[in-house]
């Protein structure tokens, strides 16, 4: 999957609220995705292969009020929000997405973007060990009344 498409995809919705999503809110980085962040200083080391990074203000990887890491290097949870894949089984089962981001609505009837985004996943679930896939999906953010099924 090309990333340049997805970003592109999103940006008609993320300029709109001018990327709230890197301002103060967590982000999920999977053990593998580690070399993408070199050069930037990480708080912690991944657990059961996830780091969960919560930010009080700008997100480590924003500079000059965008992402720094390159296309190719963006973090799936960055490349995905807010629309993530259902695993179960080691397969995608279906998509979601988190109504935190004020365009949800709208990026759920966006068949190519979640088209897209599910075939992001898919491609990249020979990567998840089932731990991951836990511990990536837990927590407050994934609270049920955030939810919505697409």
């Amino acid at each position: 999957m090309d990333n340049r498409r997805i970003i592109e995809s999103f940006s008609k919705y993320c300029r709109r609220c001018k990327g709230r999503c890197c301002h103060g809110i967590m982000v999920g980085l999977f053990d593998w995705e580690l070399p993408r962040t070199e050069g930037h200083t990480l708080p912690s080391s991944p657990q059961k292969g996830v780091l969960n990074i919560t930010f009080e203000k700008d997100c480590l990887f924003l500079k000059d009020r965008r992402c720094s890491l390159h296309s190719d290097d963006r973090l799936l949870d960055c490349l995905s929000y807010p629309v993530y894949p259902r695993i179960e089984d080691g397969r995608v089962t279906g998509l979601i997405i988190h109504k935190g981001c004020p365009y949800h609505e709208e990026i759920s009837g966006d068949a190519e973007l979640t088209g897209m985004v599910r075939r992001m996943w898919e491609e990249n679930l020979w990567r998840l060990k089932p731990e991951q896939v836990a511990e990536f999906f837990s927590g407050e953010f994934w609270a049920g009344e955030m939810l919505m099924e697409i």
